[in-house]
């Protein structure tokens, strides 16, 4: 197991990606397995001025897969995170785009509820164009598998975004730290 230091990820007001110098820029070959542990910080509790958008899902980051290196719209595995304004907790889920179409939590039962400053790990596990990822916080844990149609030589770290639809209405930051990673090696 390789552990590596804590990087902290910001996202400015208005904004929907971190800053490019915060950016980490990570291709691997032959991905089998990625963990990560994240931890939000107060600040990832928000407001949005449409309440409709106000459940739309974030994402902390993830990986994409093969063409989605250019575009992980198309086969990537990331985290997905929002703040409930009536419950007063962040929802996290497995969040997948497969050919183009959005594959996230529903309902409840396939998301876990936490408060800014709880740490909690992602893990990314990727065979046979399958691809899983578990997300781990305090014993409980969610897991969600999908089938994507290549099967991927080459992946590409995806870091934090604000969005849904509408940019950050304050600055937002998370504290990421790569924890293990399994077969594949940086390009």
């Amino acid at each position: 197991m390789s552990s590596r230091k804590n990087k902290t990820m910001t996202i400015e007001k208005g904004n929907h990606y971190v800053d490019l110098s915060d950016r980490q820029i990570a291709i691997w070959h032959k991905l089998k397995s990625v963990k990560w542990q994240y931890e939000f910080e107060e600040n990832c509790r928000y407001v949005l001025a449409n309440k409709n958008h106000q459940l739309n899902w974030n994402k902390v980051g993830g990986v994409s897969f093969g063409s989605a290196l250019k575009n992980p719209d198309q086969d990537s595995a990331m985290v997905g995170w929002r703040y409930d304004t009536e419950k007063k907790e962040i929802n996290i889920c497995p969040y997948f785009n497969v050919n183009g179409a959005y594959v996230y939590a529903k309902e409840p039962s396939q998301w876990l509820n936490i408060q800014p400053g709880t740490k909690f790990t992602a893990l990314t596990e990727y065979h046979d164009k399958k691809c899983t990822m578990t997300i781990e916080v305090g014993g409980q844990q969610v897991t969600r598998s999908v089938e994507f149609s290549g099967d991927f030589k080459y992946s590409k770290q995806i870091d934090f975004y604000f969005g849904g639809t509408d940019p950050a209405p304050q600055t937002v930051t998370i504290q990421v730290q790569l924890l293990d990673i399994d077969k594949g090696h940086l390009i």
